[in-house]
């Protein structure tokens, strides 16, 4: 087994930042239409700052119930790998 791969918190943070992106790119959707309807950028570039902090945060809390149940189960066939091969 190669102990070379990347943490828990490394992967938890990968998957954080990938919800993070997809929530800036609505966002950025919402912006272009609202844009086109007259709404005042300097409001909207507050609330999406807003916005995108408490993205990262529920991000992370659901990154960590979502991931943990498969990093339990890597462990569990991890070790049964090493007890069958030893």
């Amino acid at each position: 087994m190669p102990k070379n791969r990347p943490s828990h918190r490394t992967n938890q943070l990968f998957v954080t930042l990938i919800y993070l992106l997809s929530v800036l790119l609505l966002l950025a959707v919402l912006y272009g239409f609202l844009s086109a309807n007259g709404f005042a950028r300097e409001t909207f570039l507050i609330g999406a700052g807003v916005l995108s902090l408490a993205a990262f945060g529920l991000g992370y809390i659901l990154s960590g119930d979502l991931l943990t149940p498969k990093w339990e189960m890597d462990e569990r066939f991890a070790h049964l790998s090493r007890e069958i091969l030893h």
